[in-house]
């Protein structure tokens, strides 16, 4: 497959990173999920993803960084749950491929090195 429309993601609760091929990029996000109620966090984690995926369309290619197991702070787990999310409907969309790649490639690929802030 030759991709001639991919996406980038960068998947994050209050800026989730959205690139594209055609030279837009964008960031996504809500702040204060994690504090809210259990009920109205998983609104809240759907509705992001409803954003995040609207912006991306249908793409022939995603490419989302892979969780980063080492990270610490707060809302791990909801960012999980908004990743797993986001792959599930993605995965699902017959003409888009996913490819997850480490988070020390894609800052390789971006800056030459593994090791970089997300800035």
């Amino acid at each position: 497959m030759n991709p001639t429309r991919v996406v980038g993601l960068d998947v994050s609760l209050t800026g989730t990173g959205v690139a594209n091929t055609n030279g837009w990029s964008a960031s996504i996000g809500q702040k204060n999920i994690t504090t809210l109620p259990t009920q109205e966090r998983a609104r809240a984690i759907k509705k992001l993803a409803d954003k995040i995926l609207l912006e991306i369309g249908a793409p022939d290619l995603v490419v989302i960084e892979g969780p980063s197991y080492a990270s610490k702070g707060g809302g791990n787990h909801e960012r999980s749950g908004l990743w797993w999310w986001l792959v599930e409907r993605i995965a699902s969309w017959e003409s888009t491929e996913l490819v997850e790649v480490p988070p020390s490639l894609v800052k390789k690929y971006a800056i030459g090195k593994g090791q970089a802030s997300k800035e």
